[in-house]
């Protein structure tokens, strides 16, 4: 079992005409629950409060195949 100190975050990507210039200085438009919703926003500004989000340039994304 695993016992998080802090709760963690979790954002589902969503469609968008996004350039791969603005993906990979902002990341994927995404839809977000926590503090304050997001039904369309980039994943950089839903993440803005977490420091260490983007630790190393890097986020992980988990994916179910259908």
């Amino acid at each position: 079992m695993l016992i998080q100190k802090e709760q963690g975050h979790i954002a589902v990507v969503v469609p968008s005409s996004k350039d791969i210039e603005k993906i990979k200085n902002e990341g994927p438009d995404t839809a977000q629950v926590g503090n304050i919703n997001f039904s369309c926003s980039s994943l950089k500004k839903g993440f803005r409060n977490k420091k260490d989000a983007f630790k190393n340039n890097e986020i992980k994304f988990y994916y179910y195949k259908i």
